[in-house]
Protein backbone atom coordinates (compact mmCIF):
# COMPACT_ATOMS: atom_id res chain seq x y z
CA UNK A 1 0.00 0.00 0.00
CA UNK A 2 1.36 3.20 -0.93
CA UNK A 3 1.84 6.39 1.42
CA UNK A 4 -1.02 8.40 2.40
CA UNK A 5 0.18 11.80 3.34
CA UNK A 6 3.47 13.77 3.03
CA UNK A 7 6.10 14.54 5.78
CA UNK A 8 4.27 18.16 5.79
CA UNK A 9 0.70 16.62 6.43
CA UNK A 10 1.67 14.13 9.07
CA UNK A 11 3.38 17.63 10.92
CA UNK A 12 -0.25 18.74 10.60
CA UNK A 13 -2.05 15.96 11.91
CA UNK A 14 0.40 15.80 14.74
CA UNK A 15 -0.57 19.38 15.92
CA UNK A 16 -2.48 19.45 19.24
CA UNK A 17 -5.71 20.28 20.11
CA UNK A 18 -4.37 23.85 21.89
CA UNK A 19 -1.92 24.22 18.73
CA UNK A 20 -5.19 24.28 16.39
CA UNK A 21 -7.23 26.96 19.07
CA UNK A 22 -3.97 29.03 18.76
CA UNK A 23 -4.15 29.44 15.37
CA UNK A 24 -8.00 29.72 15.67
CA UNK A 25 -7.64 32.67 18.02
CA UNK A 26 -4.95 34.30 16.04
CA UNK A 27 -7.20 34.42 12.82
CA UNK A 28 -10.24 35.81 15.04
CA UNK A 29 -12.20 32.50 14.23
CA UNK A 30 -14.03 32.68 17.26
CA UNK A 31 -16.66 29.59 16.40
CA UNK A 32 -13.82 27.10 15.64
CA UNK A 33 -12.25 28.59 18.66
CA UNK A 34 -15.25 27.64 21.14
CA UNK A 35 -15.79 24.17 19.26
CA UNK A 36 -11.73 23.55 19.98
CA UNK A 37 -12.29 24.59 23.95
CA UNK A 38 -15.56 22.17 23.97
CA UNK A 39 -13.17 19.38 22.48
CA UNK A 40 -10.18 20.27 24.71
CA UNK A 41 -12.21 20.11 28.09
CA UNK A 42 -13.07 15.73 27.34
CA UNK A 43 -9.98 14.88 25.41
CA UNK A 44 -8.81 13.38 28.43
CA UNK A 45 -11.78 11.02 28.28
CA UNK A 46 -10.42 7.92 26.99
CA UNK A 47 -7.43 8.54 29.12
CA UNK A 48 -9.31 8.95 32.22
CA UNK A 49 -11.76 5.99 31.82
CA UNK A 50 -9.36 3.07 31.03
CA UNK A 51 -7.02 4.54 34.13
CA UNK A 52 -10.18 3.91 36.55
CA UNK A 53 -11.70 1.40 35.08
CA UNK A 54 -8.51 -0.90 35.17
CA UNK A 55 -7.41 -0.33 38.91
CA UNK A 56 -11.16 -0.45 39.88
CA UNK A 57 -11.87 -4.32 38.01
CA UNK A 58 -8.16 -5.62 39.55
CA UNK A 59 -9.00 -4.17 42.76
CA UNK A 60 -12.65 -6.01 42.49
CA UNK A 61 -10.37 -9.27 41.39
CA UNK A 62 -8.58 -9.17 44.69
CA UNK A 63 -11.33 -8.86 46.93
CA UNK A 64 -13.02 -12.02 45.64
CA UNK A 65 -9.78 -13.68 45.76
CA UNK A 66 -8.38 -12.38 48.92
CA UNK A 67 -10.94 -10.97 50.57
CA UNK A 68 -11.47 -7.58 51.48
CA UNK A 69 -9.02 -7.18 54.54
CA UNK A 70 -6.18 -8.29 52.50
CA UNK A 71 -7.66 -5.64 49.58
CA UNK A 72 -8.33 -2.90 52.04
CA UNK A 73 -4.72 -3.19 53.55
CA UNK A 74 -2.70 -3.37 50.21
CA UNK A 75 -5.04 -0.11 49.30
CA UNK A 76 -3.64 1.64 52.02
CA UNK A 77 -0.36 0.71 52.16
CA UNK A 78 -0.51 1.87 47.71
CA UNK A 79 -2.42 5.09 49.16
CA UNK A 80 0.47 6.13 51.24
CA UNK A 81 2.95 6.12 47.93
CA UNK A 82 0.20 7.73 45.98
CA UNK A 83 0.02 10.49 48.15
CA UNK A 84 3.79 10.64 49.10
CA UNK A 85 4.42 14.75 48.00
CA UNK A 86 1.46 16.29 48.90
CA UNK A 87 2.16 14.70 52.36
CA UNK A 88 5.56 16.49 52.42
CA UNK A 89 3.71 19.54 51.22
CA UNK A 90 1.06 19.26 54.34
CA UNK A 91 3.51 18.84 56.53
CA UNK A 92 5.70 21.76 55.54
CA UNK A 93 2.53 23.89 56.10
CA UNK A 94 1.61 24.67 52.64
CA UNK A 95 -2.01 23.47 53.51
CA UNK A 96 -3.32 26.04 50.55
CA UNK A 97 -1.29 24.43 47.67
CA UNK A 98 -2.79 21.16 49.16
CA UNK A 99 -5.87 21.14 49.07
CA UNK A 100 -5.83 23.79 45.86
CA UNK A 101 -3.84 20.62 44.26
CA UNK A 102 -6.23 17.55 45.69
CA UNK A 103 -9.29 19.80 44.05
CA UNK A 104 -7.31 20.17 40.99
CA UNK A 105 -7.26 15.93 41.25
CA UNK A 106 -10.45 15.96 41.46
CA UNK A 107 -12.01 18.42 39.05
CA UNK A 108 -10.17 16.85 35.75
CA UNK A 109 -12.44 13.37 36.41
CA UNK A 110 -14.58 13.80 33.54
CA UNK A 111 -17.94 13.91 34.19
CA UNK A 112 -17.15 15.80 37.92
CA UNK A 113 -19.34 18.25 39.22
CA UNK A 114 -17.70 20.46 42.04
CA UNK A 115 -18.97 23.12 43.97
CA UNK A 116 -17.86 25.23 46.40
CA UNK A 117 -19.96 24.76 50.20
CA UNK A 118 -18.17 27.48 51.71
CA UNK A 119 -15.20 27.79 54.36
CA UNK A 120 -15.93 28.45 57.99
CA UNK A 121 -14.13 27.22 61.28
CA UNK A 122 -10.80 26.31 59.94
CA UNK A 123 -12.46 24.20 56.99
CA UNK A 124 -13.08 24.11 53.26
CA UNK A 125 -15.97 21.91 52.09
CA UNK A 126 -16.97 21.60 48.42
CA UNK A 127 -19.72 18.91 47.42
CA UNK A 128 -19.07 16.84 44.26
CA UNK A 129 -22.43 16.21 42.06
CA UNK A 130 -21.17 14.16 40.88
CA UNK A 131 -17.84 12.57 41.79
CA UNK A 132 -16.50 11.52 38.33
CA UNK A 133 -14.39 8.20 39.24
CA UNK A 134 -16.06 6.44 41.87
CA UNK A 135 -19.37 8.31 41.55
CA UNK A 136 -19.49 7.59 37.87
CA UNK A 137 -19.46 4.52 38.34
CA UNK A 138 -22.03 3.77 40.43
CA UNK A 139 -24.21 6.59 38.44
CA UNK A 140 -23.84 4.98 35.22
CA UNK A 141 -25.39 1.49 37.25
CA UNK A 142 -21.76 -0.61 36.81
CA UNK A 143 -22.52 -2.58 39.90
CA UNK A 144 -25.75 -3.93 38.14
CA UNK A 145 -24.38 -4.33 34.76
CA UNK A 146 -21.04 -5.86 35.92
CA UNK A 147 -20.79 -7.29 39.14
CA UNK A 148 -18.03 -9.43 38.47
CA UNK A 149 -15.36 -5.83 38.17
CA UNK A 150 -17.67 -3.18 40.14
CA UNK A 151 -18.07 -4.50 44.00
CA UNK A 152 -18.59 -2.76 47.29
CA UNK A 153 -17.22 -3.64 50.79
CA UNK A 154 -19.67 -5.20 53.62
CA UNK A 155 -20.17 -1.02 54.78
CA UNK A 156 -21.60 -0.63 51.56
CA UNK A 157 -18.26 1.47 50.47
CA UNK A 158 -17.96 0.89 46.20
CA UNK A 159 -14.66 -0.29 45.70
CA UNK A 160 -13.02 2.75 44.16
CA UNK A 161 -14.27 4.77 46.87
CA UNK A 162 -12.62 2.06 49.50
CA UNK A 163 -8.93 3.33 47.32
CA UNK A 164 -10.01 6.97 47.41
CA UNK A 165 -10.21 6.92 51.35
CA UNK A 166 -7.20 4.78 51.37
CA UNK A 167 -5.54 7.88 50.06
CA UNK A 168 -7.83 10.65 52.54
CA UNK A 169 -6.02 7.92 55.10
CA UNK A 170 -2.62 8.23 54.30
CA UNK A 171 -2.48 11.90 54.51
CA UNK A 172 -4.92 11.59 58.00
CA UNK A 173 -2.12 9.52 59.44
CA UNK A 174 0.83 11.35 58.79
CA UNK A 175 -0.85 14.54 59.99
CA UNK A 176 -2.39 12.85 62.96
CA UNK A 177 -5.34 14.18 62.33
CA UNK A 178 -8.66 14.01 60.36
CA UNK A 179 -7.67 16.73 57.18
CA UNK A 180 -9.39 15.22 54.44
CA UNK A 181 -12.30 13.29 54.77
CA UNK A 182 -15.10 12.08 52.17
CA UNK A 183 -18.77 11.65 52.89
CA UNK A 184 -20.60 9.70 50.18
CA UNK A 185 -24.36 11.34 49.60
CA UNK A 186 -26.82 8.12 50.43
CA UNK A 187 -29.74 10.39 48.88
CA UNK A 188 -27.82 11.17 45.55
CA UNK A 189 -26.45 8.68 43.67
CA UNK A 190 -22.89 9.45 42.46
CA UNK A 191 -22.60 12.48 45.04
CA UNK A 192 -20.16 12.84 47.81
CA UNK A 193 -19.50 16.00 50.41
CA UNK A 194 -15.44 16.73 50.34
CA UNK A 195 -14.00 18.49 53.32
CA UNK A 196 -10.42 19.48 54.18
CA UNK A 197 -10.05 21.04 57.66
CA UNK A 198 -6.48 23.14 58.48
CA UNK A 199 -3.66 22.49 61.08
CA UNK A 200 -0.69 24.69 60.34
CA UNK A 201 -2.92 27.62 59.25
CA UNK A 202 -5.93 27.65 61.60
CA UNK A 203 -7.65 31.07 61.74
CA UNK A 204 -6.37 32.18 58.67
CA UNK A 205 -9.05 32.52 55.24
CA UNK A 206 -6.71 30.25 52.99
CA UNK A 207 -8.80 31.76 49.46
CA UNK A 208 -10.85 34.57 48.90
CA UNK A 209 -14.39 33.97 47.44
CA UNK A 210 -13.34 34.39 43.97
CA UNK A 211 -10.19 32.32 44.11
CA UNK A 212 -13.14 29.56 45.64
CA UNK A 213 -15.50 30.14 43.35
CA UNK A 214 -12.83 29.43 40.49
CA UNK A 215 -10.75 26.79 41.85
CA UNK A 216 -13.06 23.91 40.25
CA UNK A 217 -13.16 24.94 37.14
CA UNK A 218 -11.18 23.49 34.14
CA UNK A 219 -8.30 26.29 32.05
CA UNK A 220 -10.73 25.35 28.89
CA UNK A 221 -14.12 26.20 31.17
CA UNK A 222 -12.72 29.64 32.33
CA UNK A 223 -11.20 30.47 28.67
CA UNK A 224 -15.23 29.03 27.20
CA UNK A 225 -16.67 31.46 29.89
CA UNK A 226 -14.57 34.29 28.73
CA UNK A 227 -15.75 33.83 25.19
CA UNK A 228 -19.48 33.82 26.35
CA UNK A 229 -18.37 37.46 27.67
CA UNK A 230 -16.84 38.53 24.53
CA UNK A 231 -13.14 38.57 25.87
CA UNK A 232 -10.65 37.25 23.53
CA UNK A 233 -7.86 36.98 27.05
CA UNK A 234 -7.52 33.36 26.50
CA UNK A 235 -4.51 32.96 24.86
CA UNK A 236 -2.02 31.64 28.70
CA UNK A 237 -5.30 29.47 29.49
CA UNK A 238 -5.30 27.97 26.14
CA UNK A 239 -1.40 27.48 25.47
CA UNK A 240 -0.60 24.06 26.73
CA UNK A 241 -3.81 23.33 28.21
CA UNK A 242 -2.96 19.55 27.45
CA UNK A 243 -0.75 19.90 30.52
CA UNK A 244 -4.00 21.01 32.76
CA UNK A 245 -5.21 17.82 33.97
CA UNK A 246 -1.68 16.45 34.61
CA UNK A 247 -1.69 16.19 38.63
CA UNK A 248 -4.78 13.52 38.02
CA UNK A 249 -2.75 11.97 34.92
CA UNK A 250 0.34 11.23 36.63
CA UNK A 251 -1.39 10.15 39.65
CA UNK A 252 -3.89 8.01 38.27
CA UNK A 253 -0.76 6.76 36.60
CA UNK A 254 1.22 5.27 39.42
CA UNK A 255 -2.00 4.82 40.92
CA UNK A 256 -1.92 1.95 38.13
CA UNK A 257 1.56 0.81 38.44
CA UNK A 258 1.64 0.46 42.32
CA UNK A 259 -1.55 -1.85 41.74
CA UNK A 260 0.40 -4.01 38.80
CA UNK A 261 2.94 -4.29 41.41
CA UNK A 262 0.92 -5.15 44.43
CA UNK A 263 -0.75 -7.62 41.92
CA UNK A 264 2.54 -9.23 41.52
CA UNK A 265 3.19 -9.05 45.54
CA UNK A 266 -0.19 -10.81 45.85
CA UNK A 267 0.44 -13.63 42.97
CA UNK A 268 3.94 -13.62 41.38
CA UNK A 269 3.65 -12.88 37.62
CA UNK A 270 1.18 -15.37 36.82
CA UNK A 271 -1.30 -13.70 38.65
CA UNK A 272 -0.34 -10.14 37.26
CA UNK A 273 -1.30 -11.73 34.06
CA UNK A 274 -4.59 -12.71 35.11
CA UNK A 275 -5.06 -9.47 36.83
CA UNK A 276 -4.10 -7.13 33.55
CA UNK A 277 -6.82 -9.43 31.48
CA UNK A 278 -9.35 -8.47 33.90
CA UNK A 279 -9.17 -5.30 34.31
CA UNK A 280 -6.44 -3.56 31.55
CA UNK A 281 -7.26 -5.47 28.56
CA UNK A 282 -11.39 -5.99 29.52
CA UNK A 283 -10.84 -2.07 30.18
CA UNK A 284 -8.98 -0.80 26.87
CA UNK A 285 -11.48 -3.25 24.70
CA UNK A 286 -13.74 -0.23 24.00
CA UNK A 287 -11.50 1.43 22.45
CA UNK A 288 -11.67 -1.52 19.09
CA UNK A 289 -15.07 -0.03 18.23
CA UNK A 290 -14.05 3.61 18.85
CA UNK A 291 -10.93 3.66 16.49
CA UNK A 292 -12.63 1.18 14.14
CA UNK A 293 -15.29 3.36 13.80
CA UNK A 294 -13.41 6.64 12.28
CA UNK A 295 -14.00 6.44 8.56
CA UNK A 296 -10.98 7.70 7.45
CA UNK A 297 -7.12 7.49 8.52
CA UNK A 298 -6.66 10.43 8.79
CA UNK A 299 -9.39 10.46 11.44
CA UNK A 300 -7.59 7.41 13.12
CA UNK A 301 -3.93 9.62 12.96
CA UNK A 302 -5.72 12.73 14.34
CA UNK A 303 -7.62 10.25 17.82
CA UNK A 304 -4.46 9.62 18.38
CA UNK A 305 -2.00 11.97 17.88
CA UNK A 306 -4.78 13.51 20.29
CA UNK A 307 -4.26 10.88 23.01
CA UNK A 308 -0.31 11.06 22.73
CA UNK A 309 -0.95 14.62 23.69
CA UNK A 310 -2.98 14.28 26.63
CA UNK A 311 -1.25 11.49 27.71
CA UNK A 312 1.60 14.41 28.57
CA UNK A 313 4.11 12.43 25.77
CA UNK A 314 6.23 14.15 22.98
CA UNK A 315 6.40 12.28 19.88
CA UNK A 316 6.70 12.35 15.88
CA UNK A 317 4.57 10.52 13.26
CA UNK A 318 6.10 8.04 10.49
CA UNK A 319 4.27 6.39 7.98
CA UNK A 320 4.98 2.92 6.57
CA UNK A 321 3.02 0.69 3.66
CA UNK A 322 0.22 -0.75 6.04
CA UNK A 323 0.64 1.35 9.40
CA UNK A 324 1.77 4.51 10.97
CA UNK A 325 4.41 4.82 13.88
CA UNK A 326 4.39 7.19 17.08
CA UNK A 327 7.79 7.75 18.03
CA UNK A 328 7.63 8.68 21.44
CA UNK A 329 10.12 10.49 23.09
CA UNK A 330 8.79 9.97 25.51
CA UNK A 331 5.66 8.05 26.13
CA UNK A 332 3.86 10.13 28.66
CA UNK A 333 3.37 7.33 31.33
CA UNK A 334 5.74 4.72 31.41
CA UNK A 335 8.81 6.68 29.45
CA UNK A 336 8.00 9.71 31.94
CA UNK A 337 8.14 7.52 34.79
CA UNK A 338 10.97 5.25 34.14
CA UNK A 339 12.70 9.28 33.16
CA UNK A 340 11.76 10.26 36.59
CA UNK A 341 9.81 13.05 34.68
CA UNK A 342 6.76 12.97 36.50
CA UNK A 343 5.14 15.91 37.98
CA UNK A 344 6.00 16.62 42.18
CA UNK A 345 8.65 14.28 41.19
CA UNK A 346 6.19 11.93 42.73
CA UNK A 347 7.98 8.42 40.93
CA UNK A 348 11.10 6.46 40.78
CA UNK A 349 11.81 3.14 40.08
CA UNK A 350 12.99 0.95 43.15
CA UNK A 351 11.27 2.24 45.62
CA UNK A 352 8.20 0.41 47.42
CA UNK A 353 5.90 -1.08 44.49
CA UNK A 354 7.85 0.41 42.04
CA UNK A 355 10.32 -2.53 41.26
CA UNK A 356 12.18 -3.23 38.07
CA UNK A 357 11.09 -6.84 36.89
CA UNK A 358 14.35 -8.68 36.96
CA UNK A 359 13.56 -11.85 34.72
CA UNK A 360 12.29 -12.43 30.91
CA UNK A 361 8.22 -12.90 31.11
CA UNK A 362 5.88 -11.84 27.92
CA UNK A 363 4.46 -9.36 30.24
CA UNK A 364 8.32 -8.31 30.39
CA UNK A 365 8.19 -8.44 26.05
CA UNK A 366 10.97 -11.22 27.02
CA UNK A 367 13.35 -8.90 28.20
CA UNK A 368 15.09 -8.55 31.77
CA UNK A 369 15.27 -5.41 33.54
CA UNK A 370 12.05 -4.08 32.61
CA UNK A 371 9.93 -1.38 34.22
CA UNK A 372 6.76 -2.87 36.08
CA UNK A 373 4.30 -0.09 34.57
CA UNK A 374 5.07 -1.35 30.96
CA UNK A 375 3.64 -4.84 31.55
CA UNK A 376 0.33 -3.66 30.44
CA UNK A 377 1.52 -2.72 27.39
CA UNK A 378 2.48 -6.08 26.61
CA UNK A 379 -1.00 -7.81 28.04
CA UNK A 380 -2.73 -5.38 25.60
CA UNK A 381 -0.38 -6.50 22.36
CA UNK A 382 -0.99 -10.05 23.20
CA UNK A 383 -5.09 -9.18 23.44
CA UNK A 384 -4.68 -7.40 19.94
CA UNK A 385 -2.97 -10.23 18.58
CA UNK A 386 -5.21 -12.84 19.43
CA UNK A 387 -7.72 -11.88 16.23
CA UNK A 388 -9.07 -7.89 17.72
CA UNK A 389 -8.03 -4.66 15.41
CA UNK A 390 -4.22 -3.45 15.48
CA UNK A 391 -4.66 -0.17 16.94
CA UNK A 392 -1.95 0.00 20.04
CA UNK A 393 0.46 -2.31 19.16
CA UNK A 394 3.84 -1.46 21.08
CA UNK A 395 7.61 -2.47 20.37
CA UNK A 396 8.53 -3.61 23.69
CA UNK A 397 11.52 -3.62 22.49
CA UNK A 398 12.03 0.08 21.68
CA UNK A 399 12.51 1.52 25.10
CA UNK A 400 15.33 -0.63 26.17
CA UNK A 401 16.84 1.80 28.59
CA UNK A 402 15.96 5.19 30.30
CA UNK A 403 16.49 8.01 27.78
CA UNK A 404 15.42 5.60 24.34
CA UNK A 405 11.90 6.54 22.92
CA UNK A 406 9.37 4.01 22.26
CA UNK A 407 7.12 2.92 19.37
CA UNK A 408 3.91 2.37 18.93
CA UNK A 409 1.85 1.39 15.71
CA UNK A 410 -2.16 1.78 14.54
CA UNK A 411 -2.40 -0.34 11.01
CA UNK A 412 -3.86 1.55 8.48
CA UNK A 413 -7.84 1.20 7.76
CA UNK A 414 -8.93 -2.15 5.44
CA UNK A 415 -5.40 -3.47 5.87
CA UNK A 416 -4.97 -6.71 6.80
CA UNK A 417 -2.66 -6.54 9.63
CA UNK A 418 0.98 -8.91 9.48
CA UNK A 419 2.81 -8.67 12.31
CA UNK A 420 6.10 -9.47 11.81
CA UNK A 421 7.73 -12.30 13.80
CA UNK A 422 9.86 -10.61 15.83
CA UNK A 423 7.01 -8.72 17.93
CA UNK A 424 4.72 -12.04 18.31
CA UNK A 425 8.33 -13.50 20.10
CA UNK A 426 8.04 -10.39 22.22
CA UNK A 427 5.37 -11.80 23.74
CA UNK A 428 5.59 -15.24 23.37
CA UNK A 429 2.66 -15.89 20.50
CA UNK A 430 5.09 -16.76 17.19
CA UNK A 431 4.41 -20.78 17.42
Amino acid sequence: MSRIFSDEELKELSKSLPQKALEALDKGETGKLSQLLLQMSTAHTALHFLGVAAITRIWAKWQQDYGQEKTREMLERIGRQVMRPYIEQFLQGQEKETFSELIDIYKHHVGAKIVPLGQADDAIEFSLAPCGSGGINVLKGFEKKMPHWYTRFDDGTPIFCVGCKSLQKALNDAAEEKIWTTEINKKLPGGCTMRFRQKATRGQKLYSETELYELPKSRAEKALNLIASDKLEVRELIDGQETDWAGWHDTLMVWNEYTFAACEELGGMTYLEDCLKEGYDSSFSFLYASMEGFETDKDRVDALAQNWHYHQGAFRIEEEDDRFVFVLDPCGSGGRMLREEMTKDRFHYGGELAPIVKQPHDLTFNRTDFPMYCVHCASGNKDQFKGNPLIFVVDGHAQMRKGMPCRQYVWKKGVKGVVETELLKQVGMDD
